[in-house]
Formats: C-alpha cells, structure tokens, sequence
C-alpha cells in the first residue's frame, strides 16, 4: 500500500492501480485490498469498477463492520471530481450504520465521519457533542465540533477550541493537535496558518503512512492524505500547499 500511495503521489494513477492488483493477488482475502483497488480506480475514473470493489467490501463489513474502509474510496472520488460517485459512497454507507444498533462509539463516531462528508452538518454536530460529553477525554471529537464551529462560520468557537487543543498537555497527541487545528484554520480561510500547522503536523509525527495514533481513535485505519482531505479543498490552489504536496527527492 505503501507503494502505491508514492505512485499516486507522483500522479502516476495507473502505476498504483498495477500494485494494487498486486496487493490483491497477494492477499485477496484482505478487504483492505479490496479498498486499495478501489482508490486506484477512483484516480483513474474507472467508476463502474470502483462501485464494484465498493460492493465487495461492503459484502464484509456486514458481517465485520468494515465500513470505515471506504472513507478514502469517498474521499478520492471526491477529490478527483466524481461528486455523484462520492456521494452514493457517502449515502450508502450512512445508511448502512444508521441500520446498525448504536451502541458502541465506534459506530457512532464512524457515523459522525460519514455524516460530515454527506454536509449533513446539523447531525454530525449532534452526535460529535454527545461524543464529546460522553468522552471528554478523546480529543477527536472536540476538534470535530471546532471544524463544524468553523463550517458554520463560528469563528469565535472555532478559534475557542483550537486553543484548547493547543493547550493540552498530552505530548504524543500534539501531531494530531496540530493537524485538526490546521483544519480548523483552513475552514476560516486562514491559509498561511494552515500550512504552518500541517507542516507542524508532518515534522512532528503525522505522515500518510501510518495509522492515526489517536489514543481512543475509533476511525480505525483512516490516514492522513491532504491532497483529499475534505477539510483542505480550500487550499488547493494554494501554491504553498501545491508546494507542499509536490513530491520532493
């Protein structure tokens, strides 16, 4: 996977989509093979075929709840311009886990994932604030409501709790501090600061190749990719972020 992610990185789509298929035969009990493909194909354009692998991994998360594997496939149809695909990828699964009994927060956090990239603002703040009071602890969810603050154009709350997050003391968090707060920034239209943070992000830890090490992390295997986080489409015609995203060496 690794591999696959520095071919698209270096735009060479059709690169990735060979190791993915690669990936496949080498563990084609893997849903997360299954996953990979589909991303690929998504760069490509090729959306028949993403809504097939899309079909198979949701055949597994009805019985593991592997759901979560699909947010990058949504993410990358989206940033590569196939908003319909994107949203049929967002729907169905929003309605997949709203079928589910909602008592685990993995579920309900995993929910509130799906319902903010459907901008289904008012029921992702719902659930991000039961989240946020049932665990205090889990800074994940404050940042959630600090991004709807600043999509709802509360700046005032949204800087409130970017504060905050730049005041906990819990050191192995700070990368992940960093990061939602440069999301928050990017949502206010405060570019400059938002690429300060991200690379804040990335020189402390944060990279697209490990896993999210949240303490309490229920997003599971979700990586960072700004190049398709929904948070940073503001950024894209940035040169500073284009910069940042050019690959270097």
């Amino acid at each position: 996977i690794a591999l696959g992610i520095a071919y698209h990185m270096l735009g060479d789509y059709e690169g990735e989509w060979e190791v993915a298929q690669l990936g496949r035969q080498r563990f084609p009990e893997r849903p997360e093979m299954l996953a990979f493909e589909a991303r690929a194909l998504a760069a490509l354009g090729r959306l028949d075929d993403v809504a097939a692998r899309v079909v198979a991994v949701r055949s597994l998360a009805a019985r593991g709840g592997l759901g979560y594997l699909l947010v990058g496939v949504a993410d990358e149809l989206r940033a590569h311009g196939h908003l319909a695909a994107a949203r049929e990828v967002v729907d169905e699964s929003i309605a997949w886990y709203e079928s589910q009994p909602p008592d685990t927060e993995e579920l309900r956090v995993e929910l509130a994932s799906w319902l903010y990239r459907a901008e289904r603002w008012g029921d992702a703040l719902r659930l991000y604030k039961e989240l946020a009071q049932e665990y205090p602890e889990n800074t994940e969810y404050l940042a959630g409501l600090g991004r709807l603050a600043a999509r709802r154009g509360d700046r005032e709350d949204a800087l409130r709790i970017s504060e905050e997050l730049r005041s906990v003391e819990r050191p192995h968090l700070d990368p992940i501090h960093a990061l939602e707060r440069a999301r928050i920034a990017a949502l206010l239209g405060n570019r400059e600061e938002a690429m300060t943070l991200l690379q804040q992000a990335i020189d402390q830890g944060v990279n697209c190749d490990r896993r999210h090490p949240m303490v309490g992390d229920r997003l599971l295997g979700h990586q960072v990719h700004p190049h398709r986080d929904i948070d940073f489409e503001s950024l894209r015609d940035y040169p500073p972020f284009q910069e940042f995203l050019r690959p270097k060496g």
